[in-house]
């Protein structure tokens, strides 16, 4: 398992933010949903550039955004800090007295028949970010004849007085729990309540703990569990993958984000949200233009890729359009190309170069755009360029540490009327 520092960044960015989106994903499937997840980041644009770490450093799939391998590494990454190896060994010596422990308690349910060892302490590392412990348990026979039901809620009852009792899984486990380790159990303990993982990780392990015998003072390693035949097919392989270090470390090409972002990855822009960014005001002044001008007519304007351009055969535009270098804007009164991209100086600042200009895209749909409809559009297209410019000029601020002095931008936009 990944094991990073409390606070650790990538790239500036926080490995729990990075947690929390590539998690959204994992679930949904759905960049969309991991740019517009609040509760990970101040603003749509911090989770934005959380993505395009995670996609350059191949935590995502850019074409599908799964999850890679290392994504799912680091969502399943912890992030305590890391204890020496004369630490680990007091908190296993004390973890095995819990588990004497607990198998003389009489409001147990199970007895705890084997304790397995695995992990980085096994073997042998100077510092761990947690010992990883795997427990076999059996039936408890010695009940008295008492159900297994009324030993839950009495030590239920005893444990958590005038709660309310969850289901009986639930109930079970949090006795366990208490029982084993207390009403709080240390951070640094990965404890598993059966063997089914080690089973299939089928890597080296030692038997550490048995009920005839107690703790085992010089256990003995093995290659894999006895049960273990071969690595499961669901448990994916570590080896070759970057550390934690190593990742802190890391760094990405000098390219801009997509500029779908301002849209959460869609073809179509509406405009910013009160979230677009962590202080965002135009965002009235927005809604204002799209629907109370251009003779009650709603507009909005409409990215195009290399991918998205099959949608649109009426408007021939070029073929390499990646949404980065270089992306298609359209709407009723034209079509305009957007080139960025970043040039490192000797002295370290960065040239940022923004470019527009007006591309002949065939003909337009068939509408008659007036003078008022065409100001509005004018209008949504300098807030959408402006929105792409600021995410822009925030990823090198995140990425690089870089004040607005250090980037020095060349902006060419069309004229105006």
């Amino acid at each position: 398992m990944l094991s990073f520092p409390p606070k650790a960044a990538i790239q500036g960015v926080p490995v729990t933010r990075l947690k929390s989106l590539l998690g959204t994903i994992e679930r949904t499937g759905d960049p969309r949903a991991a740019i517009e997840l609040r509760s990970a980041s101040p603003s749509r644009c911090d989770n934005a550039i959380a993505l395009h770490v995670a996609a350059r450093l191949n935590m995502l799939d850019p074409e599908t955004w799964g999850l890679t391998d290392l994504g799912f590494a680091i969502l399943g990454s912890s992030s305590t800090r890391r204890m020496m190896r004369a630490n680990a060994a007091e908190l296993l010596a004390w973890f095995l007295e819990c588990v004497e422990h607990y198998n003389r308690r009489d409001e147990r349910l199970t007895d705890i028949a084997e304790a397995w060892l695995f992990g980085s302490y096994l073997k042998g590392a100077a510092k761990v970010g947690d010992l990883d412990i795997a427990l076999r348990q059996t039936a408890r026979k010695d009940t008295g004849g008492r159900k297994k039901s009324d030993i839950a809620n009495a030590a239920f009852q005893a444990l958590f007085p005038g709660a309310a009792p969850p289901d009986w899984l639930k109930q079970r486990d949090r006795v366990f729990g208490h029982l084993l380790f207390g009403f709080r159990r240390p951070a640094k303990l990965a404890v598993h309540n059966d063997t089914a993982t080690l089973i299939e990780l089928a890597e080296p392990c030692a038997l550490i703990y048995t009920r005839e015998i107690g703790a085992i003072a010089s256990p003995e390693p093995c290659a894999k569990h006895p049960e273990s035949t071969a690595r499961a097919e669901t448990i994916r392989e570590r080896t070759g993958l970057p550390g934690a270090d190593e990742l802190i470390a890391a760094s990405i090409p000098l390219e801009p984000m997509s500029a779908l972002w301002t849209s959460e990855m869609s073809p179509h822009w509406q405009g910013p949200t009160t979230h677009s960014f962590e202080h965002h005001v135009a965002v009235g002044h927005i809604n204002q233009m799209r629907h109370g001008r251009a003779s009650g007519r709603s507009h909005s304007l409409e990215f195009a890729t290399s991918s998205t351009n099959a949608l649109l055969p009426s408007r021939p535009l070029p073929d390499d359009l990646d949404g980065c270098f270089k992306v298609a804007i359209l709407s009723d009164a034209g079509a305009i190309l957007l080139e960025r991209r970043f040039e490192r100086r000797a002295d370290n600042a960065v040239v940022y170069h923004f470019r527009a200009t007006a591309i002949d895209s065939g003909p337009a749909k068939p509408s008659k755009v007036k003078l008022a409809a065409e100001a509005a559009i004018g209008e949504l297209l300098g807030y959408c360029l402006a929105m792409i410019a600021a995410g822009d000029f925030a990823l090198l601020q995140t990425t690089l540490g870089m004040s607005a002095q250090d980037i020095v931008a060349c902006f060419d936009l069309p004229e105006t009327r």
